[in-house]
């Protein structure tokens, strides 16, 4: 598969079937890579990551034990890779893998399947192993991958569904202008996947750029941090369950670091976003959903609105639209005087319920602001991603 992070949502999911509903408490966020090494997790763990696809070629028993373990004690979750691409088990010994490790509590749930529309992997085959798996394990998601859409044909076959979108790979010589259509074409990929996992009643999960130029090179180059900010959160703005980055296995100096930006700038507001809703009618703004897209959620008194420039990001060239004066009115009943604009140092004042701000082409801005009293987070359910 291709290089990946992953923010994931801590939810659980509820399956008639294959049916999935999902109740967010935090959205995880964590890396997708071949980075099986257990040492390095509570390196990971120091910054903020939350979730782990270590991408190996398919774990042996010893090694998914001694993983797990480790990252219990970092405090991150694990998505196991059994790729049956790479390790296409009998059913005895599948569900034996499954047996030994199902109640571990650093399991997240079991990545069986990645990018199987290239693989050669037929949907059957993906399903054959979906029912093996869950009819051991109840309680955990089941997960696979594609490249850049949904393939309708294995929807039978997972719980979770993970797009990976990676702007400019494979594409020839990089295009360095900044938010060149590979890199605005993150929002339309994000938008298909997550409409499509809502009408199969499925996960979603992107996977996004965690890697540049001096890693892989073939039509890649380093995106800017504005550009990591609409890559990320033109997804989260959705109302994802989860994110992950591809991959860490020797991203440069530069996309390191600002991935490990994005991943504590989403930490920063996981709650509220996985209990939040996108372009909540409580929340008016001044701009339609073509031009802004936002998602207002909750943390007791705490509310996060994130907010996304999306003018033009279809158009034909890389200009985009500036929006001047975009005026946030807050739900009724709000009582607060200014808003925090998170990570850009500064705040707005709240005037008769309402405030304004300007948006840059592309720009990303996510507000937080306390109200009085009261604590409206809904009931927090187990940590990970749990199916019953």
């Amino acid at each position: 598969m291709a290089l990946k992070v992953f923010i994931s949502l801590s939810i659980i999911l509820v399956l008639t079937g294959s049916a999935f509903k999902a109740e967010g408490t935090e959205v995880m966020v964590g890396w997708y890579g071949q980075i099986g090494e257990p040492g390095k997790l509570s390196g990971y763990a120091a910054y903020g990551t939350t979730l782990m696809l270590p991408y190996n070629g398919g774990f042996n028993p010893p090694q998914i034990g001694t993983y797990l373990n480790t990252a219990q004690t970092a405090g991150i979750k694990v998505w196991v890779d059994l790729r049956i691409e790479q390790t296409p088990l009998s059913e005895a010994g599948w569900k034996d893998i499954i047996t030994t490790y199902k109640n571990h509590p650093a399991l997240q749930g079991w990545y069986i399947s990645d990018e199987p529309e290239y693989g050669g992997t037929s949907a059957a085959t993906v399903q054959q192993y979906y029912n093996w798996t869950r009819a051991v394990d109840p309680d955990h998601p089941v997960a696979i991958a594609h490249a850049w859409q949904p393939h309708a044909e294995y929807v039978n076959g997972y719980d979770v569904l993970m797009i990976d979108v990676y702007p400019g790979w494979g594409y020839g010589a990089p295009d360095y202008n900044e938010f060149n259509s590979r890199v605005r074409d993150s929002y339309s990929r994000w938008k298909t996947g997550k409409d499509f996992c809502q009408q199969h009643n499925k996960g979603f999960v992107p996977v996004g750029l965690g890697f540049g130029q001096a890693d892989l090179g073939n039509g890649v180059r380093d995106l800017s941090y504005n550009e990591y900010r609409w890559h990320t959160f033109s997804a989260v703005v959705l109302g994802i369950d989860g994110f992950l980055f591809w991959w860490d296995q020797y991203p440069s100096s530069t996309v390191r670091s600002r991935v490990e930006q994005m991943i504590t700038q989403v930490n920063s507001i996981s709650t509220q976003m996985a209990n939040g809703i996108t372009n909540d009618p409580a929340v008016t703004v001044s701009q339609p959903a073509t031009k802004i897209i936002y998602r207002h959620g909750t943390k007791g008194n705490q509310h996060v609105i994130l907010s996304v420039n999306i003018s033009r990001y279809d158009a034909g060239d890389n200009n985009g639209e500036a929006l001047t004066s975009v005026r946030f009115t807050l739900p009724v009943g709000i009582q607060t005087s200014q808003v925090e604009v998170l990570n850009e140092n500064r705040t707005l004042p709240v005037i008769g319920g309402a405030f304004t701000d300007n948006f840059n082409p592309f720009e990303v801005h996510a507000y937080r602001f306390t109200t009085a009293g009261g604590d409206n987070t809904p009931p927090t359910p187990p940590s990970g991603l749990k199916v019953r």
